[in-house]
């Protein structure tokens, strides 16, 4: 038995939907109203820092994610099946949050033409329309469209989202179920907010789905000049950090000596036991959906594997840094990494399948005794470091790596021009990307030194 909807979408259009009968009750006013939007292929955008969009294009592709993916300014465009948003949300290191978009893009150069086809799409797919709901918090971006003036955008949001709370408390008002109202989100949960773009007269509407991706479950700690966790792990996965885990048999080291909180030793560590960045403990957005289901995300939960490196056991990350205080805000980070990184259930046991170790010791003297080490640091740089001050770490650091030649890489993150002057030596630009709005540089030594005339770069 199947029962047919019809509905319309953000073009006016009417459209049947044809669907299986699973109860022999029948479907509540709620029910037949969210239906329609129950299996719609999800439409996204994917942010991640500047400078590191081809680079999360890539991972999501790398995890096998079904869907279509565009590297864009910003960030991803993805197009996929109804889990694309929850394992881009649980798996990508690189995503620091999603926009859902709501119905389909549309020309718009008239304020009535702008209520209009808001008034059309599904609100009700997404937010609770409850009397209780407060308005979403809008935020606008215009650009070369006619519609330009934010503070009327966002009052005329604000007019449809209480439009259609009153619109959809009339078509429950006779219904007995009104437990079914909110569908499957918390009717008590504050909105998501709204993001409208508008662009040369085409507007694209969107919800918050997934944010403060970022945050790691982990990160408690913080310490000076940090690097952001995506920023982290874009860096560690453009060293060949995997690619010599793959080929070594003597073991490889990862040392980095700024090491500040530990992001990069900690995402490095992440990356190699192949944890997913993302937890299910933690309420996103999209679990609010009147839509979402807890049933179907809790199986695409229960499907993540987790596949450490196969020779995982052969790595040895090191940190280390001259300021005491940030070697204890990395161990304390690393400690709570243990304790909520994923295990089978009944398994407390909070040992590691390789080394990681944190302390406080100076570059030179640590520099003596790493074997088959590979340089992953965000060297300090900006206000706090000092300029005098950097200048002598830029020439100690660049004698340190000079005085071996068996690095297996050297690898750093820069925002001044006067380290590599500083430092003797030869490097080339592997990534430039923003770090909490400062333009940073991913470096890598070229194996030579170099001497850099005034203003070269």
């Amino acid at each position: 038995q199947a029962f047919c909807l019809w509905f319309r979408d953000g073009d006016g259009r009417r459209r049947k939907v044809r669907a299986p009968l699973l109860c022999a009750q029948p479907m509540s006013k709620a029910a037949r109203i969210l239906a329609p939007h129950t299996v719609a292929v999800k439409r996204l955008f994917v942010r991640t820092s500047g400078g590191l969009e081809k680079l999360l294009e890539r991972e999501l592709q790398s995890l096998q994610i079904p869907g279509a993916f565009e590297a864009v300014d910003g960030g991803v465009t993805a197009e996929g099946p109804e889990d694309i948003l929850w394992r881009i949300a649980l798996r990508s290191r690189l995503a620091e949050s999603v926009r859902l978009e709501i119905g389909d893009p549309f020309h718009v150069t008239r304020e009535g033409a702008f209520l209009g086809n808001l008034h059309s799409m599904p609100w009700e797919a997404y937010y609770q329309l409850t009397p209780a709901a407060q308005p979403p918090r809008v935020s606008i971006h215009t650009s070369n469209s006619r519609l330009y003036h934010q503070n009327m955008l966002k009052e005329k949001v604000r007019q449809v989202f209480e439009a259609k709370r009153q619109e959809f408390a009339k078509t429950l008002a006779d219904d007995d179920d009104r437990a079914t109202a909110v569908g499957g989100g918390d009717p008590e949960a504050p909105s998501p907010p709204m993001h409208v773009q508008l662009q040369y007269d085409q507007c694209i509407v969107g919800v918050m789905a997934a944010q403060n991706l970022c945050r790691r479950r982990y990160r408690k700690a913080v310490g000076t000049l940090p690097l952001r966790e995506t920023c982290a792990a874009a860096v560690v996965l453009k060293t060949p950090m995997l690619k010599l885990l793959s080929e070594t048999t003597d073991g490889i080291s990862v040392w980095d000596p700024f090491c500040r909180s530990g992001t990069i030793i900690t995402e490095a560590l992440g990356i190699a036991l192949g944890h997913p960045p993302g937890g299910p403990q933690g309420l996103q957005p999209f679990a609010h959906f009147p839509t979402h289901s807890r049933d179907r995300y809790e199986q695409v939960v229960a499907s993540l594997r987790v596949m450490p490196h196969e020779n995982v056991e052969r790595l040895t990350l090191v940190g280390t840094d001259a300021d005491p205080t940030e070697v204890d805000a990395a161990q304390r980070n690393l400690h709570r990494f243990v304790r909520r990184m994923p295990r089978p259930v009944g398994d407390d046991s909070t040992e590691l399948p390789c080394t990681v170790s944190f302390f406080h010791s100076p570059m030179q003297r640590v520099a003596k005794h790493v074997r088959n080490c590979l340089i992953v640091t965000n060297i300090p740089y900006g206000e706090a470091a000092g300029r005098d001050r950097a200048k002598k770490l830029y020439r100690d650091f660049g004698r340190m790596v000079q005085s071996r030649t068996d690095w297996q890489g050297v690898y750093v993150v820069s925002a001044r021009r006067e380290f590599k002057a500083m430092s003797g030596l030869e490097w080339r630009v592997e990534l430039r990307f923003s770090n909490g709005g400062i333009r940073v540089e991913l470096l890598r030594w070229t194996g030579r030194t170099k001497t850099y005339a005034e203003g070269e770069d």
